[in-house]
């Protein structure tokens, strides 16, 4: 039996202008939808929790894997479309006009939704606050009766909440998740890379990002109980089971780093925040993200391939697994945007370690930074692909984890393992393969370490830009500032977990 019977992925490639680090988006709330109120069918359902009449798309049920650069964001838009009960998102970052559209029809066919949107970064609290409430209003002025969209703030449990996945079909009427042997065929989950915010006249698919659309009842049901236990703020006895996932990467969190910090459970006995040291005496190791994607590289022998798109490469730990690997024999090939030296001139800690990679053996491309060429794509992308000598795909991952400390750690995300033995797993690594050597040998505003041109630098420092490399598009930052002493928070939550109002 196939262990994921159904995944679909979609890669997305087109330049989003980079939002320097302290930078905000547009926070102006998308128009509410006018649409027909809720037919009394539909609120029938909306009230029993009984499955309604899905919208005009369907998602595929084949095992397949395509690159659609111009598919203006139709996998996620589609998986909407398809639902019939419920809808649950969670993401770092949501604002889209058509995404709001989308779900104001899926409540009008009497499909309940609901948002986990990040509280603690100040920016986000703003932005998704706006788009939560014009997702409120829009259905209000679509006729929607009260309760069928409910927002709240991510879970105090991490430092921040950065997954990006939906999940179709899945919950009950009141919310709890459907037990694996009672989900519809309906049912789905897709896991992003990428956010749901769109910034000015950028759609939010416009960098390199890929989502995955699986179909397996027992994952759809382990992502479905996990986001139930995060929107109901419960505590980490829910899910404290994670660590030993084996059909999902999951970075499971900490309320802080700090022994004295009441109601943690830091992942690690001790890690790098930063260029901060912490330590703490009684750890309870958590999430499998870490431990997965170092093993994976780890995996890799003479003559085998290591392709890695990343948005940051930070983590200590993921340089000594590439180092070690480059040491073996293996062959390592790298995809990201240049990060910017600060304005005082000193390097990224990304670029600093692809440097010293480059030096060792790596392959390394580079895309050109957003504020010096504006056209240039994005990589937001963020997976490991192992092939061997001969091309055979062995092993993989794709997901939210950034190679950094705090993501890979403490926040929560979530990714997908990718098993050569499973057709479906394959398939999803051929695509992100495929897209990979396309960016990796393009020679369109790329550059590799050692020849970066002066204008990618200069641009930072006449800006004063103080980009680190954890910045993306969305000034998306994996991590909140470090603490100042032992007991403190690592920063106090801007919007606690609970509804956003």
């Amino acid at each position: 039996m196939q262990k994921h019977p159904v995944r679909q992925l979609v890669g997305y490639g087109l330049p989003l202008l980079l939002l320097l680090a302290g930078c905000s988006s547009s926070g102006s709330s998308p128009a509410a939808t006018s649409s027909a109120p809720l037919p009394p069918s539909a609120q029938a359902n909306a009230a029993t929790g009984t499955a309604g009449t899905a919208g005009s798309a369907t998602v595929p049920t084949g095992e397949v894997a395509t690159v659609q650069p111009n598919s203006q964001g139709q996998a996620l838009f589609d998986a909407i479309d398809s639902a019939t009960t419920s809808i649950d998102i969670v993401v770092y970052q949501y604002n889209d006009a058509t995404l709001q559209q989308k779900l104001v029809a899926a409540m009008q066919r009497g499909v309940k939704v609901r948002l986990i949107l990040d509280g603690y970064n100040a920016s986000n609290v703003k932005y998704n606050s706006a788009a939560a409430k014009a997702l409120e209003q829009a259905a209000t002025a679509a006729g929607v009766p009260a309760g069928m969209v409910r927002a709240n703030w991510s879970s105090d449990n991490f430092n921040i909440t950065h997954q990006k996945t939906v999940i179709i079909d899945a919950a009950d009427g009141g919310g709890a998740p459907l037990p694996a042997a009672s989900l519809p065929a309906s049912a789905r989950v897709l896991v992003s890379t990428g956010n749901f915010q769109s910034f000015k006249t950028q759609p939010f698919f416009s960098a390199r990002d890929f989502y995955v659309t699986a179909s397996d009842q027992n994952l759809i049901n382990q992502v479905e109980t996990v986001y139930s236990s995060d929107f109901s703020c419960a505590g980490p006895t829910v899910t404290n089971d994670l660590k030993t996932s084996a059909d999902l990467v999951w970075s499971n969190g900490t309320t802080g780093l700090y022994a004295n910090e009441v109601g943690q459970y830091p992942p690690v006995s001790e890690g790098y925040f930063g260029d901060q040291k912490v330590t703490d005496p009684a750890p309870v190791d958590q999430g499998n993200s870490y431990d997965y994607q170092a093993a994976l590289i780890n995996k890799s022998g003479p003559g085998d391939v290591v392709r890695i798109y990343n948005e940051e490469f930070t983590s200590t730990g993921m340089v000594q697994a590439v180092t070690a690997a480059l040491q073996r024999g293996a062959e390592v090939r790298i995809v990201m945007t240049y990060a910017q030296p600060s304005s005082s001139g000193k390097p990224s800690t990304s670029m600093a370690n692809l440097t010293t990679l480059a030096g060792q053996g790596a392959k390394v491309t580079l895309y050109a930074p957003q504020s010096v060429v504006p056209e240039a794509l994005y990589i937001h992308a963020k997976s490991i692909t192992v092939n061997g000598a001969d091309g055979t795909f062995k092993q993989g991952f794709v997901g939210s984890e950034n190679f950094s400390d705090p993501s890979l750690l403490f926040n929560r995300e979530l990714g997908l393992p990718l098993d050569a033995a499973d057709p479906g797993d394959a398939s999803v690594a051929q695509t992100i393969v495929t897209t990979f050597d396309g960016d990796f040998s393009s020679t369109q505003n790329t550059a590799t370490p050692t020849t970066i041109p002066a204008a990618w630098n200069q641009a930072a420092a006449a800006l004063g830009a103080e980009q680190s490399s954890s910045a993306d598009p969305a000034g998306e930052p994996s991590s909140r500032p470090a603490p100042s002493g032992p007991a403190e928070r690592l920063g106090s939550p801007v919007g606690k977990c609970g509804p956003i109002t």
